[in-house]
């Protein structure tokens, strides 16, 4: 799902008064422990050869200390269900499914939908595809109203469900997409007189620490009531470098909280072919020897596969 970042410095952290910051500046990382403390318990999976038990050694050892209470996984086969079980099998309490974006455009996105919800009943928030304006070339007003549809269906015959709209990708012009959909049904949705209509969760990715990104991000997000959370689905740090992911969460994780009101952070991603990764080596795509990133090995303690 994610490619490159810029990392850059938020306003000497001045956004949170919510002035206009100044021309951004380098980030640094400083060079400190807390990674733990500030971490969130939400992380990115990509459930490849999950029939083949390679990523399941390594992934409940953040089970067993206590680090994952949330997964974030593509819904893209049958074998779904069986990661949803063994999740919740090792402590894990909700999992967010995408629902993918290959059927936003169909005429029966309805009744894809309630196959997909049918096929993976333990599976109650859902993530109405991914990034789509750039996987799929899909704008805000031709994906809003297949969302509209979608909500109103599920509110209809699967009232249980979380419904949330699709983040942008976290950098850019992604802010003019959340306005867009702010304004074509997503405000509407979020103040809703009856409570059991309304919106609970918006989505955002945070690729871009740019401060006038961040600040822009924040001044969309401050047009939602409180009642509406905000789940930040993805981020992470793609350096050649991972010395520096624990000092990316000890250092953006705590900003993040406190200028996007952020009650879920995500990170991205357990395991792919990027330094985005916790642990390295286990996709068949990029075959190299089993590492763990020093993030991994702060939260769980392990520093060898």
């Amino acid at each position: 799902m994610k490619r490159v970042i810029l990392v850059v410095a938020l306003c000497g952290i001045a956004v949170a008064c919510g002035e206009n910051p100044a021309a951004p500046s380098a980030v640094t990382f400083p060079r400190n422990s807390g990674a733990t403390s500030a971490w969130s318990p939400y992380l990115g999976l990509h459930a490849f050869n999950w029939e083949a038990n390679i990523q399941q050694p390594h992934l409940v050892k953040l089970l067993d200390a206590g680090m994952v209470r949330g997964l974030r996984v593509d819904v893209n086969g049958p074998h779904i269900p069986s990661v949803v079980a063994w999740a919740q099998g090792h402590g894990v309490q909700d999992v967010l499914g995408i629902f993918g974006n290959e059927h936003l455009r169909s005429p029966n996105v309805v009744d894809h939908f309630d196959a997909v919800v049918a096929a993976n009943p333990a599976i109650t928030h859902w993530e109405i595809g991914n990034e789509v304006e750039l996987f799929i070339q899909m704008d805000v007003a031709e994906y809003m109203p297949v969302f509209m549809a979608l909500y109103e269906h599920a509110k209809v015959k699967h009232p249980e469900l979380v419904l949330i709209p699709h983040a942008p990708v976290g950098g850019g012009s992604s802010v003019d997409i959340i306005d867009g959909m702010m304004d074509q049904g997503i405000l509407k949705l979020a103040n809703d007189p009856d409570i059991n209509r309304r919106l609970q969760v918006v989505s955002i990715h945070i690729y871009s620490f740019e401060s006038a990104f961040i600040y822009k991000v924040k001044r969309q997000l401050q047009r939602l009531p409180a009642t509406t959370e905000v789940w930040i689905t993805e981020t992470g740090l793609n350096a050649a470098d991972w010395s520096a992911h624990p000092e990316f969460v000890a250092t953006w994780y705590p900003r993040l909280r406190d200028l996007l009101r952020a009650s879920r952070i995500y990170w991205y991603v357990f395991s792919e072919c990027t330094n985005f990764s916790m642990v390295k080596g286990l996709s068949p795509t990029c075959p190299e020897p089993i590492a763990y990133s020093p993030l991994f090995t702060e939260l769980t303690g392990s520093s060898s596969p």
